[in-house]
């Protein structure tokens, strides 16, 4: 930075600060007996202001005060300031007794002698006047900031005891000597520009210099130049002459490779000159520790040179470079247009970038690299590497928080072989600017596995290494744009992951709105399609499955987010895939999922259960496919069931015509439709809802019904009768306990039908009365009980059949049992 103190200290700013006024005035004798005057209020101007009034301005308790129609006090005047106004005395400045600022450039003046009385001057501009005569201006002890630039100086001899200067300008005068000045100790701010100074040994002195500008002093050495910065430590900014800059030049004829510190040089540097190169495309700018290494791609290989510390200090930098017919550029500029490299170090880094076109090596170490904006180029190098060509910011939790950068650059971001396990957080809403995953040597399409890992995606290469696109499956700003392999073209990201099989680990599967083929793996999966025509495999292990959003809780609870889509899915099951479970819904029944169960699975081999309100496809001791919620309402259900090769077919129907049983004790429900409800050895509650439906309790104390009913904690049972036209059948055989039946039917042809099975005949059967229930004893361990039966018609049987013989009226039957004819 080049100072350039024309006593800006001067400026208005300055010049007009709030000051105490100082007495002034006052007449009298000399008798000191004899208190003095009462001080008077001086409201006419001096003398030399007089007819300039238009021009000239005070300042008065920090504002600033025409003179024109002055009718103010002169003693409260602590600042004085005129333009383009010439003077030829200061006649009567003396009235100004508080004056501490003022301002007189280009008025003519060769003396300012009248001055010798405003004692309390601390800032005084003067230059532009051809002064002869400093000797007043020598004896204002007080002065801190003092402008003598273009005044004719060439002796400083007087102002060697203004020790109290903070800022001098002598910029543009006749000095050749600054002995004088070693004696002000207090200076900061020095311009000796455009003088002929031939050394500056005294300036040594000066140790609380910060700027010193000896620009235009052809006769100044560089070399004593030197020799005052390294006396000062290095700590001054000076501006220099310009024989005392030189060029640095890069081209073909530079050593292949070049080391400069630029503090360590007697010579100051002020630009590169790159040559020999097409343009700026043949430089490289790379960036190691603090140091600066800049190649150019010359006729005769690459050169190079390494600026120590350049990052350190903006000491150790130069100010331009020059590249050949494209002109001059300040760094920033040329880093901005060609992109700076730089090398991290091998342990854990954390790195963003600049807005330039960045390029970035992380080398080892687990590193957080952010490339901010710009086209950026970002290698991670070995190591598990967080990746991001926009701002993220890594959270108290170690969450990620990423903010879109809204630029239009294409990052890249560079994985080779060995480069370990890499996360890339990508966040861009136009596709074109998404980001580039760049592949390198070595690593083929056909290396690549692709894995789901909750809204994850993984590029699986081998064991060691992988590629995470972190929330590439929650939004589509949040994937990559293009991957390239090796030097190939680059292909669209999206469009090829789609086109290959997705798998799993043990983890949460999450489509897209497309249509995707989504594989499990060995383990327990999670995976859900979203919208689209999916195709979805759990393959081995206990999958839960479904064609929309799911949530699983921590305690295996699901959480259904249906997609409302147009879309039929797919569910594919082969034998050892395991126990499955599929979570659907759609109300549109040809939009419902085909369920497709692989070679070797054929209808014969399917039992169908009753899980609660669960159906389950039993296929072997082992493999298993269960529908969740298939009897609570049709939009759970799958659409159709395809064996193999063969023609799909519709589910329900399917279904409905096969036996049902249920897996263990528990509660069994059918439909609307006409059921085939089986219990199993333990104590079951069936009941059948509308249709026609056969229920067989079986082993164990059943509870059975052909509509809902509920049962208590206490065993108390509510019925909801659904009033259809249809009669149920009950079958009860040897060996089926102590079943219980709950019938309420108006209409005697729709009352069920109790069908007793091989072995059990009329007169095997006794009837007897438990309050207001039938009991129907079969032999001494099985009986059936018909709740209600003497409370109302309707609580009764319709009739009752016996093996080989044909139905009676259960009314009849059972009257005969009580009271049996003589």
């Amino acid at each position: 930075m080049m100072f350039n103190p024309k006593l800006t200290a001067l400026s208005a700013a300055i010049l007009f600060s709030t000051l105490s006024a100082c007495g002034g005035g006052g007449g009298g004798n000399d008798d000191n007996d004899n208190p003095p005057a009462p001080r008077q209020q001086l409201t006419a101007l001096p003398a030399f202001l007089q007819g300039n009034e238009a021009n000239c301005s005070f300042v008065e308790s920090g504002n600033d005060v025409s003179l024109e129609a002055y009718s103010g006090n002169l003693n409260n005047v602590t600042g004085l300031t005129c333009n383009g106004v010439t003077l030829s005395d200061l006649n009567e400045i003396s009235l100004l007794t508080a004056l501490e600022t003022l301002n007189l450039e280009d008025a003519g003046l060769t003396n300012v002698n009248e001055l010798l009385n405003n004692s309390t001057l601390s800032e005084l501009d003067l230059s532009g006047n051809p002064l002869t005569d400093l000797a007043t201006i020598a004896s204002l002890l007080n002065l801190t900031a003092l402008d003598l630039d273009n005044t004719g100086l060439s002796d400083l001899t007087l102002l060697q005891s203004l020790t109290a200067l903070q800022q001098l300008n002598l910029a543009d005068n006749d000095i050749s000597n600054v002995t004088a000045l070693g004696n002000l100790m207090a200076l900061t701010s020095l311009d000796l520009s455009g003088n002929s100074i031939t050394e500056l040994t005294s300036l040594g002195a000066l140790t609380n210099l910060q700027t010193l500008d000896v620009s235009g002093n052809n006769s100044l050495a560089c070399a004593d130049i030197n020799n005052l910065d390294n006396t000062l430590g290095g700590a001054v900014e000076i501006t220099v002459p310009s024989d005392c800059t030189t060029a640095l030049y890069l081209d073909n004829t530079s050593d292949a490779s070049q080391t400069l510190d630029l503090s360590m040089q007697a010579i100051a540097f002020d630009r590169l000159v790159i040559g020999d190169i097409q343009g700026r495309d043949d430089i490289v700018l790379f960036q190691s520790g603090n140091d600066l290494r800049v190649t150019a791609n010359t006729s005769a290989g690459e050169k190079q040179i390494t600026f120590s510390n350049w990052f350190s200090d903006e000491a150790y930098q130069l100010g331009e470079f020059e590249i050949g017919s494209e002109g001059v550029s300040r760094f920033d500029d040329l880093r901005a247009a060609v992109g700076l490299g730089l090398a991290l170090t091998d342990q854990d880094d954390t790195y963003s970038g600049s807005n330039g076109n960045d390029i970035i090596y992380g080398l080892d170490g687990n590193d957080i690299i952010a490339g901010e904006r710009g086209a950026d180029v970002i290698v991670g190098g070995s190591g598990s590497d967080i990746l991001s060509g926009h701002k993220i910011t890594i959270d108290d939790d170690s969450s990620v928080t990423r903010s879109v950068s809204y630029d239009s650059d294409q990052d890249t971001i560079v994985f080779n072989l060995g480069d370990g396990n890499d996360i890339i957080y990508e966040y861009e809403v136009t596709l074109s600017n998404r980001a580039l995953l760049q592949f390198g040597t070595g690593i083929a399409p056909a290396d690549i596995t692709l894995y789901r890992n909750g809204l994850d995606l993984v590029f699986q290469i081998n064991a060691e290494d992988s590629v995470t696109v972190f929330e590439w499956f929650k939004a589509g700003q949040y994937r990559i744009g293009q991957i390239q392999f090796g030097n190939n073209d680059p292909i669209a990201a999206t469009e090829w992951v789609n086109a290959q099989p997705l798998s799993s680990n043990d983890i949460t599967v999450t489509g897209t709105d497309a249509s995707e083929s989504l594989i499990g793996s060995t383990d327990d999966d999670i995976i859900y399609g979203l919208d689209g025509s999916d195709i979805i495999t759990g393959g081995e292990g206990n999958d839960i499955l479904s064609g929309y959003r799911i949530i699983v809780g921590e305690d295996n609870s699901v959480t259904r987010y249906p997609s409302y889509d147009n879309d039929q899915d797919t569910f594919v099951f082969n034998p050892g895939d395991g126990n499955d479970i599929i979570y659907e819904y759609e109300v549109t029944l040809s939009n419902r999922a085909l369920l497709q169960f692989g070679a070797g699975i054929a209808p014969a081999g399917i039992t169908l259960y009753r899980n609660g309100l669960d159906l389950v496809f039993q296929i072997n001791a082992e493999d298993s496919v269960t529908v969740f919620d298939w009897f609570d309402a049709d939009q759970y259900r799958i659409g159709q069931i395809q064996f193999g090769n063969d023609d799909p077919i519709a589910a329900t129907e399917w279904v409905n015509a096969q036996p049902v049983s249920l897996q263990a004790s528990g509660i069994l429900e059918g439909d609307n439709d006409a059921n085939v409800l089986t219990g199993t050895g333990g104590n079951d509650i069936i009941y059948g809802l509308d249709g026609v439906d056969i229920i067989t309790g079986g082993e164990g104390n059943d509870i059975l019904s052909g509509y809902r009913i509920t049962v208590g904690e206490d065993n108390s049972v509510t019925r909801y009768p659904s009033y259809d036209n249809d009669q149920d059948t009950f079958v009860f055989n040897l060996g089926d306990d102590n079943d219980i039946i709950y019938e309420y039917e108006v209409s005697l042809s729709n009352r069920a039908l109790l069908q007793f099975g091989a072995g059990i005949t009329p007169i095997g059967v006794t009837a007897t009365q438990v309050g207001e229930d039938l009991v129907l004893t079969v032999s001494a361990s099985d009986s059936v009980r018909v709740k209600d039966w003497f409370n109302s018609a309707n609580y009764r049987l319709g009739q009752i059949q016996f093996d080989g013989l044909p139905a009676q009226d259960a009314t009849t039957f059972v009257a005969t049992l009580l009271n049996p004819p003589d």
